[in-house]
């Protein structure tokens, strides 16, 4: 069989708000690849607004009802159970799809040599938030740029758009029900030497949240599965990591952060290219706290040994890198936006996820509604 012959399942899970669930199937049934069925499983009791939203596309998908909350890992384990498609395509209930035909059957040729794939994120909604998380997404496009390109592995996923070959995804296990259910099938399949894609022709958009008590929720989340994810996965990465070059490559870096962030430091320092440490942490900032604080020690390094005038060029550089990246991945960049990102929300972040490790570290009720 041809790649291109290959089937795929989409699987949208929708609980409470119908959001953009009409709009997703619309726009895959309207593409232009015959082998794909659309999956929508409703958890949690139904609704008007869910029912009117599914309404027009009866009998044309494939639809799953729990009538009672089960949670997202679970939803999704259903909806999988009995499909017969050779990809699976896990799609959030809140995000906008390109509006092209060719989407899926792009999608499904960028599989051709890989077992599982994500896709260039944008962040939108009203205020401050959405805006920075724009820049740190940003990053993790590029990050998973080069996972896709040199190492071929990528040790985490992002779940808003994740396409996965059935054939691994049940070689795992499928989902687990932990909190980020998707890091936690990245990290697995990154155990087992699953080759990586990234179909950057394609972008993505979801919502941010929107306010600081959304934004810090967020991050407790993000630290519970940091932790969690970090006790389980982290020395079996290492371990795997030395079997191949390119997969040692992948591992050592996101794995080895403040050793290997610290031994750059000094060597760009003794080659004389200090100025260009503000940039290189700030993009693996995204990834490693250990580089938030190194963002902020090589920009003093820098003031000190050179003055204003080097600390505003690694500015200038860090900014000509972000549009630069805005432009790859046609995600909209506001100069003013990253002035803020770079000088106020980075070292606010530091503090928040410094405050997020702290609830976590010491079990303090973070009172998150996140069922798994």
């Amino acid at each position: 069989m041809e790649h291109h012959d290959e089937s795929v399942a989409v699987i949208v899970p929708v609980y409470g708000q119908p959001k953009r669930v009409g709009d997703i199937i619309g726009k895959v049934l309207a593409c232009d690849y015959a082998a794909c069925r659309v999956t929508v499983i409703v958890d949690g009791p139904p609704t008007d607004e869910i029912d009117a939203a599914l309404a027009p596309w009866e009998g044309r998908i494939r639809l799953l009802r729990n009538g009672e909350r089960l949670g997202k890992t679970l939803s999704l384990m259903k909806a999988v159970q009995g499909v017969e498609e050779e990809i699976l395509l896990f799609i959030d209930n809140d995000i906008v799809l390109p509006d092209d035909p060719t989407f899926i059957g792009q999608f499904v040729a960028s599989l051709a040599n890989a077992d599982i794939a994500n896709f260039p994120i944008d962040i939108v909604g009203k205020g401050i938030f959405p805006r920075m998380m724009r820049m740190e997404f940003l990053a993790i496009d590029l990050m998973q740029t080069i996972f896709s390109r040199i190492g071929h592995h990528s040790p985490a996923v992002v779940g808003m758009a994740l396409g996965i070959r059935r054939k691994l995804f049940e070689e795992l296990g499928g989902f687990r029900r932990v909190v980020c259910e998707d890091m936690d099938l990245g990290a697995r399949a990154f155990h087992a030497h699953a080759r990586f894609a990234f179909d950057s022709k394609h972008l993505i958009v979801s919502d941010g949240p929107e306010t600081f008590h959304e934004w810090m929720n967020q991050r407790k989340r993000w630290a519970v599965n940091n932790i969690v994810w970090f006790n389980e996965h982290f020395f079996k990465i290492i371990q795997h990591a030395f079997g191949s070059p390119r997969f040692f490559l992948s591992a050592i870096m996101m794995f080895l952060p403040t050793i290997v962030l610290t031994g750059v430091f000094v060597g760009l320092r003794q080659i004389q290219l200090g100025n260009t440490l503000p940039l290189i942490y700030l993009v693996l900032g995204n990834f490693s706290f250990s580089a938030n604080i190194l963002f902020w020690v090589s920009h003093f390094n820098v003031f000190i040994s050179g003055g204003l005038l080097p600390a505003l060029g690694g500015l200038l550089l860090s900014e000509l890198l972000y549009f630069a990246l805005a432009q790859r991945f046609r995600v909209r960049f506001n100069p003013l936006d990253f002035i803020v990102y770079y000088f106020i929300y980075s070292p606010i972040l530091i503090v928040a996820n410094i405050v997020a490790w702290f609830i976590v570290f010491f079990r303090i009720d973070i009172g998150f509604d996140w069922k798994t």
